[in-house]
């Protein structure tokens, strides 16, 4: 009996510690929302304070740390884990990103510990994404809210490649709206280095400077992207093509192909309905454009891309790699929606407001207690 009782403390204790850890991170995203809400308040230039970057980035490195399951025995940390603490991996994680073989390879010089491995990245993502923000003057603090809300927050604790890659991608969109084309293109650079995946930014920009200032761009634009999704099963053999050309990709896309060369269609009902707040943000900002185009910098583009972002994460339902795709979009729509509330009438805009944190907010929760209670942590 005492066995029983024991045991029944243990795992209780178990519990309250992984509900402890979920409340972290909570806690963390809105208390960062609220500071930077009061910081925006006070000074809409500066946005973020220094010493408030240094304390925020190091919580979220340690989180980095702390949110794994013991002994990291699964998943993509367990992976970067094993690779990072033997040095026999080297060649293979510089054949998979140089971005990242370049970051362990400093840290190589002074520890093969992968928790320091796992705090390095975390705040990096952190730190570069918050300087996006402040170099973003239409970013207000809705967009970094939701931001950390999306599992673009917890790229920062698991996807080591892709999260750096995502986070200079951000800073390539600041630079580019500050017509700074150079650090843009080295931004891009750094991405790519560090993820593949990154290329897909390339056309994305492209067709969103086509589409504007004109209507009839747009339309054509988006309508041939709609017309991918309703065809996206008979036509996805061309898709295999394009990325067979992105260095890297053809390894990354392999495990989706069958052998006639075609993507193995399964539909991913649930990638759909999670990327409702993206759906609501491109419909509203196609439905005000008329009114906020000329009120709102880069209106077209920031919507373009939106679009692209809805259109990538319908077609995540064949293809789950175009989820990950979708995500180097995110941001842009971050940025729209929060100059969309901006410029809503008050109870239209609360309305927006409301469904779109409530959303994200639920689907955080859900996953957070899915890494915890099924695997004991963030994998």
């Amino acid at each position: 009996m005492e066995g029983v009782c024991a045991e029944r403390i243990v795992r209780a204790m178990n519990d309250l510690l992984l509900i402890v850890k979920i409340a972290y991170y909570v806690l963390f995203v809105f208390s960062l929302f609220f500071y930077a809400r009061y910081k925006y308040k006070k000074d809409k230039t500066k946005k973020f304070g220094m010493v408030a970057l240094i304390v925020f980035s190091v919580l979220f490195g340690f989180y980095g740390i702390i949110c794994g399951p013991p002994d990291e025995y699964t998943g993509d940390r367990h992976n970067y884990s094993i690779r990072f603490e033997d040095p026999g991996y080297g060649e293979l994680v510089k054949d998979n990103s140089l971005g990242l073989y370049a970051v362990e390879s400093v840290l190589h010089i002074f520890t093969n510990n992968s928790g320091v491995l796992f705090f390095t990245i975390s705040v990096l993502y952190f730190y570069v994404n918050i300087i996006c923000y402040k170099k973003l003057k239409d970013a207000t603090p809705l967009c970094l809210l939701l931001f950390f809300l999306t599992n673009l927050g917890l790229y920062g604790f698991l996807a080591l490649k892709q999260a750096p890659s995502l986070a200079f991608i951000n800073l390539a969109l600041a630079y580019y709206f500050q017509k700074r084309r150079t650090p843009a293109l080295i931004s891009l650079t750094i991405a790519i280095l560090f993820h593949e995946a990154a290329w897909i930014v390339v056309p994305c920009f492209i067709l969103a400077r086509l589409c504007k200032g004109s209507q009839i761009r747009q339309l054509l634009v988006y309508i041939s992207m709609v017309a991918v999704i309703v065809l996206f099963p008979q036509i996805s053999s061309l898709f295999v093509k394009a990325f067979s050309f992105i260095p890297g990709m053809d390894s990354q896309i392999g495990n989706y192909v069958s052998d006639s060369g075609s993507v193995l269609v399964d539909l991913n009902i649930f990638t759909i309905i999670k990327s409702l707040p993206f759906y609501l943000i491109t419909i509203a900002g196609l439905l005000l454009r008329k009114d906020l185009k000329s009120r709102i910098d880069n209106y077209d583009f920031l919507l373009a891309l939106s679009v692209f972002c809805s259109i990538l994460s319908v077609l995540s339902m064949y293809l789950y790699w175009m989820y990950r795709f979708a995500m180097y979009c995110y941001l842009p729509c971050f940025v729209l929606a929060s100059q969309l509330a901006s410029h809503m009438k008050e109870k239209n805009a609360k309305l927006f407001k409301i469904f779109i944190v409530g959303v994200l907010f639920v689907l955080l929760i859900k996953l957070l207690m899915q890494y915890y209670f099924i695997y004991g942590g963030i994998i």
